[in-house]
């Protein structure tokens, strides 16, 4: 019954990367629970874009972020160690314009841009499917994670942590 997926795909906001989204995580959640069987709905909410593990589960699209996105923090681990000077290397080429940024919060935007157009590739040929929710999820969660920075607390907890009593 694929035409379950045209409503609930054709309904949803469109994700744009840097910008809010217009549904949180648990809307999607619960406007998915209505419209996907039971074990489609399990695979869906398992889904997290923090989680290192490879899924138990047959779909190859989760296995192929999990993949890309393993790769992605072994370079950044070794990027790090290689700033560090724990190792004489060069940079991964992945990481040229994640520590090319001023900041980490740029750094930081750089590598969830990488992670983004990793998920429109993915997104190719995907159109009104389980992956394609799968991948809107992940997008979802990445915008969320950006949604949460607040500056003004940010700036806050620096000062105070950076404070020196007398």
């Amino acid at each position: 019954m694929q035409n379950k997926y045209y409503y609930l795909v054709s309904s949803l906001p469109l994700l744009q990367f840097d910008e809010k989204s217009g549904i949180l995580k648990k809307e999607f959640l619960s406007e998915c629970g209505k419209w996907l069987s039971p074990p489609e709905f399990n695979i869906l909410k398992t889904v997290d874009i923090d989680s290192s593990k490879i899924p138990s589960n047959n779909k190859q699209i989760l296995r192929q972020w999990k993949m890309f996105d393993s790769s992605l923090r072994d370079d950044l681990s070794k990027a790090r160690q290689i700033t560090q000077g724990a190792i004489d290397e060069r940079l991964p080429a992945s990481m040229l314009s994640v520590f090319n940024k001023e900041t980490p919060f740029l750094m930081e935007k750089e590598l969830a841009r990488k992670q983004w157009v990793m998920l429109d590739e993915l997104e190719s040929g995907s159109y009104f499917d389980m992956n394609i929710l799968i991948i809107y999820f992940l997008k979802l969660q990445i915008l969320e994670r950006f949604a949460a920075f607040n500056k003004d607390e940010g700036v806050r907890v620096f000062e105070s942590a950076c404070e020196v009593t007398i």
